[in-house]
Order: structure tokens, then C-alpha cells, then sequence
């Protein structure tokens, strides 16, 4: 999956999510995730080859391979701030 394609389906759900009212969740979520993401990659390489027998296997390697760049969820992070509404209340308030 090429650099453009990653960036316009992050944009798709995001924009699903934002639609949803779900956009500070997603937020909360990506940052408690950030400091994980090296461990769910190799996790993911791991299942890998069970993922294969689904035919998901090039797809969860490619997952694991975002996973692995440091700048993967500092990217999807501030895409969703870039689509942060004005509106959107903090969770609780």
C-alpha cells in the first residue's frame, strides 16, 4: 500500500468516526496506543501465519509494518486533530 493510499483511507474512517461523534474517542485511543504499537506489530508477526490460512496474512503484515514506523501513529494523530471539531467536548464534560 503506497503513501497516498494509507492517507486516504485513514481519511475515509476518520471521517466516519468525526461523522459519529467518535472523533475524541479515537483520539484518547490512539494515544494510550502509541507507546504499544512495537509490541502489536510483533504480535502481529506472530499471528501472521495463522492469518495466512484466512488469506489475511499480507494484510496483517502490512498492519505490522505501520505498526513498526515511529511515525505511523504521530501521522494518524495529527490527521485526527486536523479533523478535530470545534464542537467535540472532552469525554465526561
Amino acid at each position: 500500500m503506497g503513501m497516498n493510499e494509507n492517507k486516504t483511507h485513514h481519511t475515509t474512517w476518520i471521517d466516519r468516526l468525526e461523522a459519529r461523534g467518535m472523533g475524541g474517542m479515537m483520539r484518547l485511543l490512539v494515544d494510550i496506543a502509541t507507546p504499544f504499537s512495537i509490541i502489536g506489530a510483533q504480535v502481529l508477526w506472530i499471528l501472521q501465519p495463522i492469518a495466512t490460512l484466512w488469506g489475511k496474512g499480507t494484510a496483517m503484515g502490512e498492519l505490522a509494518k505501520w505498526l513498526e514506523n515511529p511515525d505511523a501513529m504521530r501521522d494518524l494523530r495529527a490527521r485526527l486533530d486536523t479533523r478535530h471539531s470545534s464542537d467535540d467536548q472532552p469525554i465526561g464534560d
